[in-house]
């Protein structure tokens, strides 16, 4: 699956009841993953990131969890298909 992440998506607030959108995710998914959900990425997760998916009519936001520098990136990225994509409440 190829995704990329929400430009502006710093300004979404987790839910009541979770303190991080990493913390929704794992809530949702209800599996953890200790690292990055880029393929091309090996450091551990740190946040839940908002991202779409790319090349597709779905214009939803999903969130999956993602390193601090993966989170900042601007281009297409793949991530592997067993990664959960939890839909977010909210869109921008």
């Amino acid at each position: 699956m190829y995704v990329k992440n929400v430009a502006g998506s710093d300004s979404l607030i987790p839910p009541q009841g979770y303190n991080s959108w990493l913390e929704f995710w794992k809530d949702h998914a209800r599996v953890y993953l200790k690292k990055c959900s880029a393929t091309d990425c090996d450091k551990d997760a740190e946040v839940g990131a908002h991202v779409q998916k790319a090349y597709s009519d779905d214009e939803n936001y999903y969130i999956i969890p993602l390193c601090k520098i993966c989170k900042r990136r601007n281009d297409v990225y793949e991530i592997p298909d067993y990664v959960t994509m939890v839909p977010s409440p909210n869109n921008l």
